[in-house]
């Protein structure tokens, strides 16, 4: 359980970089708030957040024998996503990408407060941080497509 936990949050981290770069050159320009269309509001977070990836992938494939790094990036990512909203100046993307951030924040907490023995973990509280995670990636992705 403890390594499926962990690997869940990534997993969870992983999907959110992956939506909200999603489709971001297909968002409509007409959509503006705070003087930003939606497509240059989700451009701009794709491109703070998606030299993440690579990290991503890092952290999953060490994710059994360096769960340290999982945390680490997942940090990194929540830290990413909050600098990529406060760039933003559509009120819509920067409410959701804001979401995304502190649903991170919760499972990247949670996990740390377990530390070595993730089968304490809060798993109601995780599982509902990830399900809001996908509702608000899902969301994120119809807005930028």
């Amino acid at each position: 359980m403890n390594k499926n936990i962990l690997k869940t949050a990534t997993l969870a981290a992983a999907l959110s970089l992956t939506l909200v770069g999603c489709g971001t050159t297909n968002a409509g320009d007409s959509s503006a708030a705070g003087s930003q269309s939606v497509r240059e509001a989700c451009d701009s977070v794709t491109k703070e957040i998606e030299p993440m990836g690579s990290r991503m992938t890092e952290a999953m494939s060490e994710l059994a024998t360096n769960p340290e790094l999982a945390l680490s990036v997942l940090l990194e990512l929540e830290t990413g996503l909050v600098d990529a909203a406060n760039g933003v100046k559509n009120e819509e993307v920067k409410t959701q990408v804001n979401a995304l951030a502190s649903g991170l924040g919760t499972i990247r907490e949670l996990t740390e407060q377990a530390g070595d023995d993730l089968t304490s973990i809060d798993v109601d509280a995780f599982t509902t941080a990830s399900t809001e995670i996908a509702a608000v990636s899902t969301e994120i992705s119809a807005l930028c497509s």
